[in-house]
């Protein structure tokens, strides 16, 4: 057995007493209630069906069951119906996951569930785009945004539709893809530089008659002042590339938390499980409830939004003192006087003697 699969078999035991706690309250009269309330939205004849409601009241019933493969059945199945292909395929596969949660359920309604999944990959492919530019983010045809570059593959409806690539300061990009079902198209982009704004050339004047003046510019010895300037704003440079680092760390946990699903082993699937249960998608929302749980979902997720906040407070420290320090040592080395002069003539007072007198006086300007 591989140890990716024992890791996850070791993580799916530990979970037993949280998942089991997690079955007890969705056997709830509530919750039962919006169960069979979206089993007759979905199983009732065809002009009577009404997959957003049956979507709209599992929403309830996912933030404490987040693993019940009834309810992640029923879910896939309304969401199937709704053409959210995508995340139909997420549940569907969770349902299957966690099939020994309900095996009284599984045994009635599991070929139905492993039928409509088998259907469902066979329209679905994936999609993986790489870009020239760190951070650029992928807009998919479904609204769905994913930020560059990516770790695995993105699940999407097979067929011909556009990508489109953004990224601050280069020019929009769009691509046409075709992705067969079950395959994975893989997209290389380079993202052009946005034209700058024309800048008006300065209109030449003229130059007035002047008296030319030779300036003469005398050097002194060099301060150590600007050493020191040079020296410390180097030692900017580095922090706020320190930081640069650290706000790359936070893009690639935002990335890595929007792409988790419940089947993805390790912290990232009890994230995206506890963000089923939470019905957020917002980072700060679900670390807000979860640091007031105690499952071992919502755990895993303190631990995830601590080393989150960890990184910010670093990327913050490392940006906000290289600032300082190139500002700082910029400031220094050119304020710092290395001594030079300039040396321009003086008035002139001239006087010629004969038949005419004559004085003048020369002023340099």
């Amino acid at each position: 057995m591989r140890p990716v699969t024992l890791a996850f078999c070791a993580a799916l035991g530990a979970s037993m007493p949280a998942v089991a706690a997690a079955q007890a309250r969705c056997a709830s009269d509530d919750n039962r209630a919006r169960i069979e309330d979206a089993q007759s939205r979905i199983f009732t004849r065809p002009e009577s069906v009404d997959y957003e409601g049956a979507e709209r009241g599992l929403r309830f019933a996912m933030r404490e069951c987040p693993t019940d493969p009834e309810v992640n059945g029923l879910m896939g199945l309304a969401l199937l119906g709704m053409q959210s292909y995508v995340l139909a395929e997420q549940h569907l596969q969770t349902a299957m996951t966690f099939r020994d949660l309900d095996a009284a359920w599984w045994r009635e309604n599991g070929a139905v569930v492993t039928a409509r999944l088998t259907q469902l990959r066979q329209t679905l492919g994936s999609v993986m785009v790489t870009a020239d530019v760190a951070g650029a983010v992928l807009h998919l045809p479904d609204e769905r945004a994913v930020v560059l570059p990516m770790r695995d593959p993105v699940r999407v409806p097979a067929g011909r539709f556009s990508l489109r690539v953004t990224a601050e300061g280069r020019e929009d990009l769009s691509r046409e893809v075709a992705v067969s079902p079950g395959g994975v198209e893989r997209v290389s982009v380079a993202l052009a530089p946005r034209a700058a704004a024309e800048v008006a050339a300065p209109v030449a004047v003229p130059p007035s008659e002047a008296l030319r003046v030779e300036v003469r510019e005398v050097r002194g010895e060099s301060s150590p002042w600007r050493t020191v300037g040079w020296v410390t704003a180097g030692f900017g440079a580095a922090a706020m590339i320190a930081g640069a680092v650290q706000w790359a760390n936070t893009d690639a946990q935002s990335q890595r938390a929007v792409s988790a699903t419940a089947a993805t082993p390790g912290a990232w699937g009890a994230w995206a499980r506890y963000s089923y249960a939470v019905d957020s998608r917002d980072g700060a929302t679900v670390c807000e409830r979860a640091s007031a749980a105690t499952s071992l979902d919502a755990r895993a997720v303190q631990d995830l939004c601590a080393d989150n906040q960890q990184a910010r407070v670093m990327a913050w420290a490392f940006s906000a003192l290289g600032v300082a320090l190139v500002g700082g040592g910029a400031v220094m080395a050119l304020v710092a006087s290395d001594g030079s002069r300039e040396e321009r003539p003086a008035p002139r007072l001239t006087a010629t003697w004969g038949a005419s007198p004559r004085v003048s006086l020369e002023v340099p300007f």
